[in-house]
């Protein structure tokens, strides 16, 4: 494992902290919650990152890193593994212009009823459709690769 990964992984958990303490030390403010969000979103990844530094750089690890990052390699320039990614990426893209077509259609309806949406209700929505998208990648990558 590279010692980039241990760098970036303490990078994030340094701007994490910062981020913490910025936000706890501040008068209350609006942003201080999507501040310690945000601090959390960088402490977490970064101690995984670390954590699997230290665990595939251990002696009795390092036979099993390599035979995992040769599999790895093996799947990412596969022919059919990069044909199955290119079809379920275009499958959840036309997916997702079905969808966004459909959005634009009923908020304008809502517009001109003059039935306001709330900043929140449309976060959610926006954070369900990124879910979304991503769950239809994985079941159609899923579905194709069992096909074939």
């Amino acid at each position: 494992m590279s010692k980039n990964n241990l760098k970036i992984g303490i990078i994030y958990v340094f701007l994490g902290i910062i981020l913490a303490i910025y936000s706890i030390s501040q008068v209350e403010s609006k942003l201080n919650a999507l501040l310690f969000g945000f601090a959390f979103a960088l402490i977490t990844p970064g101690l995984i990152m670390i954590i699997k530094f230290f665990y595939w750089t251990r002696p009795k690890n390092i036979p099993r890193y390599q035979e995992k990052i040769s599999q790895e390699k093996i799947m990412l320039h596969d022919e059919l593994q990069v044909k199955l990614r290119d079809k379920s990426g275009r499958i959840t893209f036309l997916f997702g212009l079905l969808i966004g077509s459909i959005s634009i259609f009923i908020f304008s309806i809502l517009n001109a009823l003059d039935i306001v949406i709330s900043n929140r209700l449309f976060i959610i929505y926006l954070g369900l459709y990124f879910i979304l998208q991503i769950l239809i990648y994985l079941i159609t990558y899923y579905k194709l690769s069992r096909r074939y």
